[in-house]
């Protein structure tokens, strides 16, 4: 889902954990309240029995905008939303 992501010109020059912080606030701050739809899309599939994996190049989930998307889920959607990291 692009949707989710984050657009590559802002991922540019993230050096030191600070740089990532900024980022992620920023994502969560600006760009998940206008995905709702995309948020219910992964909570429908969910509800209707399909595994989603929420994927990125990033390995570690703090480093990765993926937390934030899965955290959005759980705040939403409910305790059954949360994640697990593998």
């Amino acid at each position: 889902m692009p949707e989710l992501g984050i657009i590559p010109e802002r991922r540019k020059n993230l050096a030191q954990k600070e740089d990532y912080a900024r980022l992620f606030r920023k994502f969560q701050r600006y760009d998940i309240p206008k995905q709702i739809p995309a948020l219910e899309k992964i909570r429908d599939w969910v509800e209707s029995g399909s595994v989603v994996a929420l994927t990125c190049y990033e390995k570690s989930p703090d480093q990765c905008h993926r937390r934030i998307v899965s955290d959005a889920l759980e705040r939403k959607f409910g305790p059954s939303f949360s994640a697990t990291h593998l």
